[in-house]
């Protein structure tokens, strides 16, 4: 069954809705293989009402969500003119997030909110798009490939006091 999401841009009302569904959604991706404690202090420290409206309103950023009816089933937090090590040229943009709530998974509202934000990146005349995603999910691994992105290195994420290996993907937006 293919979900019609949506996809809108996120508003500082969105916030404290953006909030808790990030939360849940990076709980509900993550807490399983990682150590309470440290999960706590990053759901604290990351996903505030306040921080979302932060994110939400800083310049030169785009967030979007993917609404199925009145309830976010996604969301999507790409900066621009962000580079990495691992990447050479310039005016690229950092997919930072991305994220479906399980309800949604398999729905095609992933792919659906991919190709929004890539076709943003794309009209903004952007070389390419990347992202790091956790070398131990091999899901979002498989879906980010699907879509288009090459592993092109690794990169250290820290959740709460622990420091993780991510594998840093790179979309080429021909």
């Amino acid at each position: 069954m293919t979900a019609l999401a949506t996809i809108r841009r996120a508003t500082p009302e969105d916030a404290p809705l953006v909030a808790t569904f990030a939360a849940k959604a990076f709980y509900d991706a993550y807490a399983h293989a990682n150590d309470p404690s440290d999960m706590a202090l990053h759901l604290k420290n990351t996903f505030s009402p306040d921080r979302q409206r932060a994110e939400i309103l800083s310049a030169k950023t785009h967030f979007l969500l993917a609404c199925i009816g009145n309830e976010i089933a996604g969301y999507a937090w790409m900066r621009e003119d962000i580079s990495h090590d691992t990447i050479a040229s310039a005016k690229n943009y950092e997919l930072r997030r991305f994220y479906i709530g399980q309800p949604w998974h398999g729905q095609g509202v992933a792919a659906q909110l991919m190709t929004v934000t890539l076709d943003l990146a794309r009209d903004a005349h952007a070389r390419g798009v990347w992202l790091t995603a956790w070398a131990l999910n091999p899901r979002a691994l498989r879906f980010y490939q699907k879509q288009g992105f090459a592993d092109v290195g690794e990169s250290t994420f820290l959740l709460g006091s622990d420091l993780q290996t991510d594998r840093v993907l790179v979309h080429p937006l021909r």
